[in-house]
């Protein structure tokens, strides 16, 4: 299987996964996008070298994976990449630090507060389908168009890849002893991946427009799809005191 054919795979396992039932995923998706924002924001703030206080953190994502049994295991697969980049971003602070030791500690803080924030926005990625987050981001007055791009992209990621991998196919059908794409055909290939695209992207909004598409907030989410009940309630405030707890959990010790 090529990584374009893994990709669309993980894609799809993805969306499956958001829209299966399950007590968290049937919760508000205003209410899940809240906690995560509130979780990175306090993630993100904790200070420099506070090593301790992100191992706090940690508690959020942990509890989350286990009690409503998310695989931690497809997780690492699927975010791999993410740890080498943050890594490769975080060494350099051993070399611009005033010690070693401050300087893998710098690093270390730098690439929990990465981990912990992509965790964070997994979960909600897993659990709340693309139209479900759209829908809470415009319950908050986030403007249509921005919302409306946001999820076209989404959509459009797929038509992407699949361009991708029938222009890769036809190329390696023409230069079949080939290992990889050729320097001197990369711009012909970005060229027509991007025309193909557009051509791809107007046959599916055409679609859209002639089966009736009308994507908005008052037709979506005040159709008695997004029903508030108690439980979403006691997720946004119990969460919201958690992680505050957890924020300043150290301080708290130290008292």
């Amino acid at each position: 299987m090529s990584n374009i054919d893994k990709a669309l795979h993980e894609m799809c396992d993805i969306e499956k996964e958001a829209g299966s039932e399950g007590s968290l995923n049937a919760m508000h998706p205003l209410f899940k996008l809240f906690i995560t924002i509130w979780y990175v924001a306090f993630t993100v703030s904790i200070p420099n070298y506070k090593l301790d206080s992100l191992i706090f953190m940690i508690i959020y994502p942990l509890v989350i994976f286990i009690v409503w049994d998310i695989s931690f295991v497809k997780c690492l697969k699927r975010i791999k990449v993410i740890f080498v980049a943050l890594f490769l971003l975080g060494i350099g602070n051993l070399f611009f630090s005033k010690t070693v030791l401050m300087g893998l500690i710098l690093m270390l803080c730098l690439f929990m507060k990465g981990i912990l924030s992509i965790l964070a926005v997994y979960i909600l990625a897993v659990t709340t389908r693309i139209e479900d987050i759209c829908n809470a981001l415009r319950i908050i007055r986030v403007p249509e168009l921005i919302v409306m791009v946001i999820m076209l992209i989404y959509r459009y990621i797929n038509i992407l890849l699949k361009e991708t991998k029938r222009i890769t196919e036809a190329y390696y059908m023409l230069a079949p002893n080939q290992k990889g794409i050729n320097v001197k055909v990369w711009g012909q290939f970005a060229g027509q991946l991007m025309l193909r695209s557009i051509d791809r992207a107007h046959i599916v909004y055409d679609s859209m427009n002639v089966r009736g598409y009308e994507w908005s907030v008052k037709s979506q989410a005040y159709r008695g799809k997004y029903i508030v009940k108690r439980i979403d309630f006691v997720w946004l405030f119990g969460w919201s005191i958690v992680i505050v707890l957890l924020r300043f959990g150290t301080y708290f010790l130290n008292i």
